[in-house]
């Protein structure tokens, strides 16, 4: 995943506005491209059930895989991909994404830090 952005970096154009990522940040009479910001969060949408589910092929209904992952992984993941995968709207941002994520996140770089802190504090006592 960490080459996702390489074709926008390799095939920059100066030329289109760069899209914004809340509405409120829309002025009067700017009008940002956010198709393509639209179409980056439902490819995101289908990568994160490709990934939970083995068996996801592009182009296939998501009915069976959505139904694997609300039963092996938690709400919140089913929450985060219906709304990647749903209909593209105005309002439709990332930040929805982090919201919707952001306690579990939090948890993960919690849980995260107290391991470097046991690991090196085993490493200083050993």
């Amino acid at each position: 995943m960490n080459g996702c952005g390489i074709l926008d970096v390799l095939a920059y154009d100066a030329t289109t506005p760069i899209a914004v990522y809340q509405v409120s940040h829309i002025r009067a009479g700017f009008k940002a491209d956010l198709s393509r910001q639209q179409e980056d969060l439902v490819s995101f949408g289908k990568l994160v059930i490709s990934m939970a589910c083995e068996f996801f092929a592009p182009g296939q209904h998501p009915a069976a895989p959505l139904d694997h992952i609300a039963r092996n992984y938690s709400p919140d993941l089913k929450n985060v991909i219906l709304f990647l995968i749903s209909k593209p709207g105005p309002t439709k941002a990332i930040d929805d994404v982090v919201r919707i994520l952001g306690p579990r996140m939090l948890n993960e770089l919690d849980a995260m830090q107290k391991w470097v802190k046991s690991r090196a504090k085993a490493d200083s006592v050993g």
